[in-house]
């Protein structure tokens, strides 16, 4: 298909590259968009699946109900965007600028969100299960009905006035998860300082390098957990079940636990604080 027939040609005020987009959506994927200008381009309902817009200039365009799931958006700029119902599932935004964008009923599962930049953003109803929110900048933001659960956070992300993540479902500091299951989770370099675990079902995740200082982890089960360089630094480790668990490099100084903490076999326990 002739890709004119299908779009307009570049309008006064958009980006000096909106052609090129118009020419990948259109089936020529010889093009790279990476670093391009593609500010107030028309791309309702389009499927941008996996397209490498790296650093590219995105700002005011509409992509109302489109498809960018897997697409690499790093340090993209995207102020002011259109995303309404898009989907954005697994898409790297690590860096990306948003603020301000509508992104009201986005699919932005399981994307890459750390230290990206969405302040004063609309993320009414949309849902960010899974998803990485080291840093993120939620300040201003419209979080009404947004979905959080299984998100990572940390202490530098940026939440608007009175939106409490700890309650959420999502992990970060000071996380209520008591009782939780997190049987096989994946949940590598998490922050959960301070965070509730009380009874939590932690078997067979990797915790691998996750800082639980001040966790609360009185009776949880992590059997075969993998604890390895783990932070356990002054939890609470009373009425623990971690047979079995691999605690290689695990830092254990000042924890917490008492004669009913089942340890790995053959397992020294560290000394009562």
């Amino acid at each position: 298909m002739d890709w004119m027939k299908k779009w307009q040609r570049r309008r006064e005020g958009q980006g000096s590259d909106v052609e090129n987009i118009y020419r990948w959506v259109d089936g020529d994927r010889s093009l790279n968009l990476s670093n391009g200008d593609f500010r107030e381009a028309v791309l309702t309902n389009t499927d941008l699946s996996s397209a490498e817009l790296r650093g590219a200039s995105l700002v005011d365009v509409n992509l109302k109900d489109s498809y960018l799931s897997g697409a690499n958006l790093h340090k993209t700029l995207l102020s002011g965007a259109q995303l309404q119902r898009a989907n954005l599932y697994a898409a790297n935004l690590s860096e990306a600028d948003l603020k301000d964008a509508n992104l009201k009923g986005c699919d932005i599962q399981s994307a890459d969100l750390n230290r990206a930049d969405l302040a004063s953003a609309n993320l009414k109803n949309a849902n960010l299960s899974r998803s990485m929110l080291h840093g993120t900048n939620f300040k201003g933001a419209n979080l009404k009905g947004i979905k959080i659960k299984g998100a990572q956070y940390s202490d530098t992300t940026q939440w608007p006035k009175g939106f409490d993540p700890t309650a959420t479902g999502a992990f970060g500091p000071g996380a209520k998860l008591a009782k939780a299951n997190l049987y096989r989770h994946r949940l590598q370099g998490s922050i959960l300082t301070d965070a509730d675990l009380n009874g939590a079902n932690l078997s067979r995740t990797d915790l691998t390098s996750a800082n639980l200082s001040g966790a609360d982890l009185r009776s949880a089960n992590l059997k075969q957990a993998t604890l390895i360089d783990a932070n356990l630094t002054g939890a609470n480790l009373s009425a623990a079940y971690l047979s079995g668990a691999d605690l290689t490099g695990t830092m254990l100084k000042g924890v917490t636990h008492d004669a009913d903490t089942v340890w790995p076999n053959g397992f020294t326990p560290p000394p009562l604080p």
